[in-house]
């Protein structure tokens, strides 16, 4: 499949939701609406996929030749409906991947319905009158509380707002602006530990090739700067910022950055995307991504706090779902996530080392 062909038949689909990197479009009624050519292929990758019958959205990639076939089952009924499985299928490779997301507590969701409709489509008054009223109470000016459901639904509680139907209603004053108390007592730094060994997120980029000694490595957020100690005594070119450990030191470009259990130490959703968007701009080939994940709480982990909990030593730790760290790198980069391992990511700058990285295989 040529990229290029590929691209110019997606720019021929004249509706549905433009990102960076991707369109998505509602399953047509009539695929007359899309030039044939695609149609032609999106009936041969569901036959080689398999997503099953109750797909009703497409991902088409622009960055890669892929489709993916996504389920909404409350696609009609609900404001903003959950993902419940993802079908996504490599027309170059013929390679398939699942993922279930209808047991998962965060699962991603749906805003501004109607930009996936084509002209004409009956439901598409009711969805932008939503999306107008939401415009108007201020609810998308912060891309990291919208994308996941928990986090919609915190906003939309901290508001005093929910819906009847597809409309926006108020259930009550919202409340005083500000930080919630348990917030402003989160000691973020003290989440750093020392270790006498690389990080499991290191290992496995040294395993997989993602970094060499002839690349130069910067750890985002390096607490003691454990990785980068051990890095240079290996003979690699490392360096590190931390927050509270070197505020001093420069961020600067390299080749592979690292960005590790950091997102799951913040507790503002807000930073947790800076933090992610910063820390890609550094790196000129590749990002790897790491948190803790469901299953590593301990019971130190009692007193909740947004979207995660509060330690008794103040601490913030936010444990990810499986796919939620994928769904977040996604949604905030607009590229595709690969996943090492379980909490583990890494994302390309170039959609062409993307494609032909193997994240099972190692040098």
């Amino acid at each position: 499949m040529n990229l290029g062909d590929f691209r110019s038949w997606i720019d021929g689909v004249p509706f549905g939701k433009r990102l960076p990197a991707a369109l998505y479009i509602i399953r047509p009624a009539d695929w007359s609406v899309i030039p044939p050519e695609l149609a032609a292929i999106i009936e041969r990758a569901g036959k080689a996929a398999r997503p099953g019958h109750e797909w009703n959205l497409l991902k088409l990639h622009t960055d890669q030749a892929a489709i993916t076939f996504l389920s909404y089952p409350r696609f009609d009924e609900d404001p903003h409906p959950a993902l419940a499985a993802a079908t996504k299928i490599n027309l170059n490779t013929g390679s398939v991947v699942r993922a279930d997301y209808s047991t998962r507590a965060n699962p991603p969701i749906l805003h501004r319905k109607e930009t996936f409709l084509p002209k004409g489509d009956p439901r598409i008054a009711a969805f932008a009158a939503l999306t107008a009223e939401e415009e108007a109470e201020g609810l998308y000016r912060d891309p990291s509380k919208i994308g996941l459901r928990i986090h919609w639904q915190t906003l939309l509680k901290r508001k005093g707002l929910s819906y009847d139907g597809h409309r926006l209603i108020r259930e009550e004053p919202p409340p005083t602006a500000g930080a919630l108390p348990s917030e402003a007592s989160v000691e973020r730094h003290r989440t750093a530990i020392k270790r006498y060994d690389l990080s499991k997120p290191v290992k496995m980029a040294l395993e997989r090739g993602l970094i060499s000694k002839s690349s130069t490595v910067f750890d985002y957020g390096c607490g003691h700067g454990m990785d980068i100690e051990g890095l240079a005594s290996l003979g690699y070119t490392a360096a590190g910022w931390d927050p509270a450990f070197r505020p001093d030191s420069a961020k600067v470009e390299a080749d592979a950055v690292n960005l590790g259990y950091v997102l799951n130490v913040i507790e503002n959703p807000h930073e947790r995307i800076e933090a992610l968007r910063a820390a890609f701009a550094l790196a000129r080939n590749v990002l790897i991504v790491s948190t803790l994940v469901t299953g590593q709480e301990t019971g130190a982990h009692v007193r909740p706090l947004g979207d995660g909990f509060l330690t008794k030593s103040n601490t913030f730790q936010k444990f990810y779902t499986p796919g939620e760290l994928e769904s977040l790198i996604e949604e905030t980069l607009g590229v595709e996530a690969l996943t090492l391992s379980l909490g583990i990511c890494v994302v390309f700058k170039n959609p062409a080392d993307a494609e032909a990285f193997d994240p099972s295989s190692t040098v």
